[in-house]
């Protein structure tokens, strides 16, 4: 199928893409939004994210719910042997792996109550698209008084 300037759809992708022989990451050089991922027009004024493409064209198709994630935490890289696809919780578990966990409270071991921030007591949530922590005991603790003020109120 061929698109603007008689290319196909793929020639105009790889015409934004210059490989990095260090890293081998393919790095998109074409529109971008203001958070540096790549951003594609497909034809007909659909744009995409260029990674998103790319993983969906050499790949296959995102299942709902899914996101595009980079092994090489390059945002503006489409190289598909780097790209992945897992939900926001596994991408946010990727980072913290990595160490790029980034909160003013990534040195806090242990919620306001005492709870200590670890093992099946620490929660990974994304507020605003951002992982936060999140301490399960008091999560249940707010949980049941929820549910007995509303059994006494009704």
């Amino acid at each position: 199928m061929s698109g603007i300037q008689g290319l196909s759809t793929i020639d105009r992708f790889m015409q934004h893409v210059i490989p990095e022989p260090n890293s081998g990451c393919w790095l998109w050089i074409g529109a971008e939004k203001h958070n540096g991922y790549g951003v594609f027009n497909k034809g007909n004024d659909c744009a995409v994210r260029a990674h998103r493409w790319s993983y969906e064209h050499f790949k296959g198709p995102i299942q709902p719910g899914l996101v595009v994630c980079h092994s090489c935490d390059v945002r503006c890289c489409v190289n598909p042997n780097h790209l992945w696809v897992g939900t926001i919780k596994d991408n946010q578990q990727d980072m913290s792996k990595k160490g790029r966990f980034k909160s003013r409270y990534k040195d806090q071991t242990h919620c306001k109550w005492g709870h200590p921030f670890s093992g099946p007591n620490l929660k990974i949530i994304s507020i605003k698209g951002k992982p936060s922590r999140q301490c399960v005991t008091c999560v249940k603790n707010r949980t049941k008084t929820y549910y007995s003020k509303s059994k006494e109120a009704a």
